[in-house]
């Protein structure tokens, strides 16, 4: 079996490995055993977010994410600070289909800098195991794909999805694949 399930980087690909490497048997990790068992070189670029019905909770938000979105979105909803609504609505209706089936995701998007610099991003999502009664969660690590400077990478704006494919974590994959919908 190939592990790299399309996923270009390394880093997203030792995202991926650390989170198998949690399962216990067919169980997907549960959240307390992610947090738990930080790889340091990943948490700062993971994202928590809990599926609920009124849309993604942020949970948890590593310091690089914090830097790069430009401030700390812990407890609220993913997308309040500027994504379009549609795309907001796709992605819930994706992570929705991940945790129904539990699979990956991984995906490559577009973004500008402040100043207008295109870059791509890779974000590999996968979902982890929760209490009973609790809404269900997924973990997330981004990689830019591209150079951009360090002053530069603050509040990107997102321009549209590259590409977004299902990854079958032994459970099989939804149909149809994701919903991408670029502005």
């Amino acid at each position: 079996m190939d592990d790299r399930h399309g996923i270009s980087t390394d880093s997203c690909r030792e995202f991926y490995t650390q989170w198998r490497e949690l399962r216990e048997g067919d169980a997907i990790p549960h959240t307390r055993a992610f947090l738990n068992n930080p790889e340091p070189k990943s948490i700062p670029g993971v994202l928590i977010l809990e599926v609920t019905e009124a849309g993604l909770l942020i949970r948890f938000m590593g310091t690089s994410v914090v830097e790069r979105w430009g401030r700390d979105q812990t407890n609220t909803l993913f997308g309040s600070a500027g994504f379009p609504e549609d795309v907001v609505e796709a992605m819930l209706e994706n992570c929705r289909a991940l945790v129904g089936q539990p699979c990956g995701v991984v995906e490559v998007a577009a973004f500008s800098t402040r100043v207008g610099l295109p870059f791509r991003m890779e974000t590999v999502m996968l979902p982890l195991g929760v209490d009973a009664g609790k809404p269900p969660r997924i973990c997330s690590f981004s990689q830019m794909l591209d150079h951009v400077k360090e002053r530069d990478k603050e509040e990107p704006r997102f321009k549209g999805k590259r590409s977004m494919s299902w990854v079958d974590i032994g459970f099989g994959t939804p149909s149809p694949a994701p919903r991408v919908v670029n502005p």
